[in-house]
């Protein structure tokens, strides 16, 4: 079984490269694919498989990659952009604040 927070670096990575395209006929099945995970690693988290140093970012971060990011990969170039830029400050929100580790 894939760690999920490793699942989650791979999919916004696939999501950010994406959305650096003019075109991207599967976006939101990308973009699906990275709420996805988030979400199946939330579960992982309030089930105590997953720590963190920032207990309150999780549900921050996990509302964000389940209810905003989809509507901003919908939208217009600008809210696509204002989504790669957002990809990329979670994962390093992820990787330097909250820091999460498999139990």
């Amino acid at each position: 079984m894939t760690d999920p927070i490793d699942k989650i670096r791979t999919s916004c990575n696939e999501l950010i490269v994406a959305l650096e395209q003019d075109s991207c006929p599967d976006l939101i099945v990308i973009a699906m694919n990275f709420s996805n995970a988030v979400d199946q690693a939330m579960d992982a988290y309030k089930r105590g498989e997953i720590s963190v140093d920032m207990s309150v970012m999780p549900k921050i971060m996990h509302s964000f990659a389940t209810e905003e990011l989809p509507d901003l990969c919908r939208g217009n170039k600008e809210d696509r952009e204002k989504a790669r830029k957002q990809c990329r400050l979670f994962l390093i929100t992820m990787e330097e604040l909250v820091q999460p580790k498999s139990n």
